[in-house]
This record gives C-alpha cells, sequence and structure tokens, in this order.
C-alpha cells in the first residue's frame, strides 16, 4: 500500500497520501487503508477510469488476471505522472526487456536451441491469444451482449486456463534462460501436471461453445472490431483443444536432445 502512495505522489496531489506506517500497530489494516486511499484518489481524481481499477481483494489474490489488473492501474498512473511532465527520463537507463527469456537466450545456435526458442515464442504467443479472448469476454460482459449463460457456455473456465498458462510461460521461460545442463523442462509440466486439469471442462465444452457462437453471431457482431465472430471466433475458441495436444509432441521432440 505504501508503493502505491509512493506512485501516486509523483503526480504532486494537492493532497498527497500518507506513506508512513506506525509500527506498534496492525501493519495488514495500515497496508489495506493505504490501498483503499490510492485507489479512491484514483478513482476521485479521475487517474483512472473505474471499471479498470483494482479493489483491495483483487491485490491479495494468488492471481494472475486481479495481478494483471493491478498492473494496468499503476501503469495508468505513470503513464499520467509522464504526460505531466513529472517522470525525469533522464535518470533511466534502457527500459528493462518485456521478454526475459528472449534477452538471455540470444539467437539459437543449434537444433536444440531452435527447438526451445520455438516453443517459449509459441508459447508466449499462446498466451497472448488466451488474454485477447479474455478481454473479448470481459467487454461482452461489460456491454451486455448477451446473456450470463451465453457468456459462460462460450468461455467456459477461460479466466482459470489464463492465470495457468501465464505461470507455466514463466516457467518455461525461466527454464529457457538458463544453461543446457540446468534446463529441466520435464520438471515444469510435472510441477504443474494438476493446474492442466483447466484444460478438462474448456475442452469438454467446446462443441457446445461452437455451436453457441454461431446462435449468437448476430449479437457478438457489436465487437467485430476485437474479434470477428464468423470466422475469427471459433478458430480463437479453438487454440487450448490444439494447444494442450501440441504439448506431448513438443515434449517428444525436447527429450531427443537431453538425457
Amino acid at each position: 500500500g505504501t508503493s502505491l502512495c509512493v506512485i501516486y505522489n509523483a503526480l504532486q496531489p494537492v493532497e498527497p497520501l500518507s506513506t508512513t506506517l506506525d509500527e506498534s500497530s496492525n501493519l495488514l489494516r495500515q497496508r489495506k487503508d493505504r490501498v483503499y486511499r490510492f485507489v479512491k484518489a484514483c478513482k476521485d481524481n479521475r487517474i483512472v477510469r473505474e471499471e479498470d481499477l483494482f479493489t483491495i481483494s483483487e491485490l491479495f489474490k494468488d492471481d494472475t488476471n486481479s495481478f494483471v489488473k493491478v498492473l494496468k492501474t499503476i501503469e495508468a498512473v505513470v503513464d499520467t505522472i509522464e504526460g505531466r511532465g513529472l517522470l525525469d527520463m533522464s535518470r533511466m537507463t534502457e527500459k528493462p526487456s518485456a521478454r526475459f527469456a528472449e534477452a538471455q537466450m540470444g539467437p539459437p545456435q543449434d537444433n536444440r536451441e531452435r527447438l526451445i526458442k520455438e516453443f517459449v515464442d509459441t508459447e508466449r504467443k499462446y498466451v497472448h491469444d488466451l488474454e485477447q479472448l479474455q478481454a473479448y469476454m470481459d467487454e461482452l460482459i461489460r456491454k451486455n451482449i448477451i446473456s450470463s449463460d451465453s457468456i459462460r457456455y462460450i468461455f467456459a473456465n477461460l479466466n482459470s486456463m489464463v492465470d495457468f498458462q501465464r505461470r507455466f510461460l514463466i516457467g518455461v521461460e525461466a527454464n529457457a534462460s538458463q544453461p543446457p545442463d540446468e534446463q529441466h523442462f520435464g520438471a515444469v509440466f510435472v510441477n504443474m501436471r494438476e493446474g492442466f486439469m483447466v484444460y478438462e471442462p474448456y475442452c469438454a465444452n467446446y462443441t457446445r461453445a461452437a455451436k453457441l457462437c454461431v446462435a449468437e453471431k448476430e449479437s457478438l457482431k457489436a465487437l467485430s472490431h476485437m474479434i470477428e465472430p464468423h470466422y475469427e471466433l471459433p478458430s480463437m475458441l479453438i487454440k487450448p483443444v490444439q494447444r494442450i495436444c501440441r504439448y506431448p509432441l513438443m515434449m517428444d521432440e525436447l527429450t531427443k536432445y537431453y538425457d
């Protein structure tokens, strides 16, 4: 909470937020109070759109969907700071890469490295596609374009899948950045095997989801600028089904290059 208040105070508001904590009092309660004051200040001063603000409970959730919402709120505040000319860019070095593993791996030198690069690149693209689908679902909900039942039947447990795949991608990238003798991609799959259960309800629901997309086609045209409902949406919805089938093949290929 204190860190959020420090970021907000960089806007040089008329009433800065308190950034001190009383060590003799309940620290967790004080931190939650600081978070509340940060969110309220962003809302009252229209720094962030109300629908884009995170809640206190979302900040403390063990869930990447909530974490991403927190990051987007902070990004909006930092963009406002920069837009007002309050960010001293001269003190900043080169921006850190958003693709950590890519910076660590370098260009592939052999077939093993090419395979790993393909694995990492396609995994990133897959997560990006899931996030795009999730944003589309959220907009359908926000604008009340189709019923909540249709949302549930079309997208099933998409939020849980996005959360899992972000975590899985972190494991894949972390391994890819290591020297060959320290890479353990199999361990990533084994350690996260229970997480792959999110695919079971999604895949079981896919046929029904595809049929419902056809039935709701006219309503879904309202968001054609995000995802075209006739061709693009079905191809997006089937990607998880295709990806889960791809993992065993990828592992078979990887085992050829490791003892």
